[in-house]
């Protein structure tokens, strides 16, 4: 529902959760005003930092619209809220099981060495140096939706 995976409906229009439908209609007539692109005419968008913020914000027309039409409607800004809720409970994939990186495979690779370990659908694990180093421990399959944790311990080298 949301035009972006990280800007929601209200912060595209510029409003609060508790904005009224005046003012939601005033935000999204200020937006297409600020932001169409017939208005653009001799002005760089990315010239400043501002200008680049709004790129980020509102990325097109088409995208204000359809936060205005979901927020304007109280059937379908009920059914967006309840979704924004829900994104924002969920938690990281719980792991299947705790797996010490001593027990996977290691491998050579032109990229650097990886470590792999089994999966039960037949795919598999794969830990690379770099996520190693990034101290990243949850791991997913490459083929399925499965994810275990990867006991390792980094070490430092004493530099």
């Amino acid at each position: 529902m949301e035009a972006k995976d990280t800007v929601s409906y209200y912060e595209l229009l510029g409003v609060s959760k508790q904005a009224s439908s005046e003012q939601i209609k005033r935000a999204y007539h200020q937006a297409l005003l600020r932001h169409h692109p017939d208005k653009q005419t001799g002005r760089s968008v990315q010239k400043d930092e501002e200008s680049r913020q709004y790129s980020t914000l509102f990325p097109d027309v088409d995208a204000l619209r359809k936060a205005y039409e979901t927020l304007s409607n109280p059937t379908l800004r009920l059914a967006y809220d309840q979704s924004l809720k829900t994104k924002s409970h969920r938690t990281e994939p719980r792991p299947a099981n705790v797996v010490s990186l001593d027990e996977f495979d290691e491998s050579e690779t032109s990229e650097g060495t990886l470590w792999s370990y089994p999966c039960r659908c037949g795919g598999a694990f794969v830990v690379s140096e770099a996520l190693l180093e990034k101290d990243v421990h949850l791991v997913g399959c490459d083929c399925c939706s499965e994810f275990l944790w990867v006991g390792y311990e980094v070490e430092d080298d004493g530099s």
